[in-house]
């Protein structure tokens, strides 16, 4: 059996067929992926489905932090509750108080839009990397293809969370409002560089019932940015300005501002301005920020005979949404070199 026969093989052992009506032709759902004249593909079994987008969350280090929730439907209601007014009043023996306090009661609903990315793999690459099913890390070619499709996706899925906006003239950022855009507190830090005036000003955006916790907050921002800030505070020649220029990413220490940690995050915008030199960083409590995967992940293949390449498509429904926008704040409009 040759590579490309291995190949498809091994998608076929990851998908259930779809179901087909009585003429032997199948059919098309809703929230599905299917091309009619295609002989292959599917959804990935249960199984496989769970593996899949546990795969794309381990990939991303802000999915991780943020809250993400597997759904059953393309839509999702959450339901939020908070006490916005004083509770507590001092007792009296045999007085009841003197008015009740009503909770605030709110219903958000989370939809999910369809992406989809198309994967063409050359004859030569999968002869050259598979022997007898198994790549050359020694994983067999099932796993290999899906996780490596599971980090693209979850490199996309941290852009699309991030950087989408329903007025964006890009096409592809256009499905619905990300966390940038989602966040109702704004600082414009003037095209200055990146410095603690720039966290502090994004701090000072957000309600003060919002920054009573800040051990709960975060700052994310792009890896520019962490150079920057990095610099700023290598120049002061302490401790932690050694540990800033040499530390290596040390998972239990971050270079925080204010007594807030930060998170270096990939897709974070920094080419944006006049210049193409300016970024933008968010400051939430990451279970704030949430991200909904529809759990029926969605396999295509064919092979095409004339540029000897087999082609996968895969379909995933994300969205996003913030439980509350006014616990979120925006820094902007600072330089990065």
């Amino acid at each position: 059996m040759n590579a490309v026969d291995i190949a498809l093989r091994a998608l076929g052992n990851m998908v259930t067929k779809t179901r087909k009506d009585d003429t032997g032709a199948r059919v098309e759902k809703a929230g599905e992926f299917l091309t009619a004249d295609l002989a292959a593909g599917g959804l990935l079994n249960p199984e496989q489905q769970e593996r899949f987008i546990r795969t794309v969350i381990e990939q991303s280090q802000m999915l991780q932090a943020v809250r993400t929730i597997p759904m059953n439907a393309p839509s999702r209601l959450i339901e939020r509750i908070a006490f916005t007014d004083r509770l507590l009043t001092p007792a009296v023996e045999f007085t009841a108080p003197a008015s009740s306090v009503k909770p605030t009661l709110a219903k958000l609903t989370l939809d999910t839009h369809e992406f989809m990315g198309l994967v063409t793999i050359s004859y030569d690459t999968l002869q050259d990397s598979i022997e007898g099913g198994i790549n050359v890390r020694g994983n067999p070619i099932e796993s290999t293809l899906r996780e490596t499709m599971a980090e693209a996706v979850a490199r996309d899925v941290e852009y699309y969370a991030i950087n989408s906006d329903t007025a964006s003239v890009d096409p592809d950022l256009d499905e619905f409002d990300g966390f940038l855009k989602l966040a109702s507190g704004t600082y414009d830090h003037g095209g200055l560089p990146v410095d603690s005036d720039l966290f502090k000003g994004t701090l000072l955006a957000l309600p003060k019932k919002f920054r009573q916790n800040k051990a709960a907050l975060q700052y994310f921002y792009g890896p520019g940015t962490d150079t920057e800030w990095r610099d700023e505070l290598g120049g002061r020649g302490t401790d932690l300005g050694d540990r800033a220029l040499s530390d290596n990413g040390d998972a239990n220490f971050r270079f925080g501002a204010f007594g807030i940690p930060t998170m270096q995050v990939t897709q974070f915008p920094e080419d944006l301005g006049a210049g193409g030199d300016e970024g933008k960083l968010l400051l939430s409590d990451p279970r704030n920020l949430i991200v909904g995967f529809y759990r029926r992940v969605f396999f295509d293949w064919d092979k095409d005979v004339e540029t000897r390449a087999l082609k996968i498509a895969v379909t995933v429904r994300m969205g996003v949404i913030m439980e509350d926008p006014d616990g979120a704040a925006l820094g902007e409009t600072f330089t990065v070199a």
